[in-house]
């Protein structure tokens, strides 16, 4: 075999490997993706870790935390009520009211110190949902 074909057979495998780093490169980056769920500007649920990201940064919430913040998530723009965010969230367990809002008020805590916004709004007699608004 003369040298350019050797060069040639090993371009074609460099070119074959690199084909094959950036399709797993790409597969990992939609795999990720898919696990995200973004509500609102600048904030993402990460679904597979239990994680919700504002403005790049994890809040770090608790698992009560995290349970009534997707709740309010996925029904947003649509007020929720506190009861029917325990129904969903702790349906086995004895809850109130009092609980949600301490939780949400923990959410907002978390989110203005990264953001200078709470993430969550509350309306007398009709629920919460999120703040999306810019």
């Amino acid at each position: 075999m003369s040298r350019c074909g050797m060069f040639i057979e090993k371009a074609s495998c460099f070119g074959l490997l690199f084909l094959f780093i950036y399709v797993c490169y790409i597969y990992a980056f939609w795999e990720v993706f898919d696990a995200m769920f973004p509500c609102g500007v600048d904030c993402y649920i990460d679904t597979d870790s239990s994680n919700v990201y504002y403005l790049g940064y994890n809040l770090n919430l608790s698992g009560n935390e995290f349970k009534i913040f997707c709740s309010i998530a996925y029904n947003s723009p649509e007020y929720i009520s506190a009861e029917k965010i325990l129904r969903e969230c702790f349906p086995n367990k004895y809850k109130t009211p009092g609980n949600v809002a301490v939780h949400v008020c923990n959410i907002n805590r978390k989110a203005r110190v990264i953001g200078g916004r709470g993430l969550i709004i509350s309306k007398y007699k009709s629920g919460y949902r999120l703040n999306i608004e810019n």
